[in-house]
């Protein structure tokens, strides 16, 4: 506030992996006074959607700038049994697909990785929420972890003992257990 006393939006991605300096900014450095806005889901493989509200972290697919189909996934990060590809129009509100496009640039249906969840619809595009890179998952022991899920329990275990998070990694422990030690990350 001192350098920019009229300062009342910040532009920064706070989706995904970034969730946790989108949080930082605002308890540490600007409050809830100062929004912080997302304008667009862009790639270097085209503009993939617009976030028309500020303080919301969905944004309305973009049809005119690339072909979008979808695959749908379950809730650990894995195709679904039901395989077959969504068009645009297809799209169920509430569940996750990986995005694959075909753009002018020469792309053809080329699977991004990336991972959203149809939050509903704006007239008749899709409005999506940016879930998770696929292959973002913990597999230690077989158990599959998302990110998502990682980083809420670090945030819980971090309020409900008092603590204060500056940020996290983390790694997959494959060593064997001896004992009754149980595997761990």
């Amino acid at each position: 506030r001192l350098v920019w006393p009229s300062l009342h939006t910040i532009l920064a991605v706070e989706t995904g992996s970034s969730r946790i300096y989108g949080e930082k900014l605002r308890t540490e450095w600007i409050g809830n006074d100062i929004s912080i806005y997302s304008p667009i889901y862009a790639g270097t493989e085209g503009l993939i959607g617009v976030n028309p509200k500020i303080n919301s972290k969905t944004y309305i697919l973009h049809p005119k700038s690339m072909f979008f189909e979808f695959i749908p996934m379950t809730g650990y990060g894995e195709i679904s049994s039901e395989s077959n590809t969504h068009f645009i129009e297809q799209l169920e509100v509430g569940k996750e697909y990986e995005m694959i496009i075909t753009n002018l640039t020469g792309l053809y249906r080329y699977r991004l990785g990336d991972v959203v969840r149809c939050m509903g619809y704006k007239g008749q595009a899709p409005v999506v929420e940016f879930a998770y890179r696929k292959g973002q998952f913990l597999n230690g022991i077989g158990e599959r972890t998302s990110e998502e899920a990682f980083y809420s329990a670090i945030s819980n275990a971090v309020s409900d003992w008092g603590l204060h998070l500056h940020d996290y990694t983390t790694v997959e422990y494959f060593n064997r257990p001896t004992g009754n030690r149980k595997p761990r990350y």
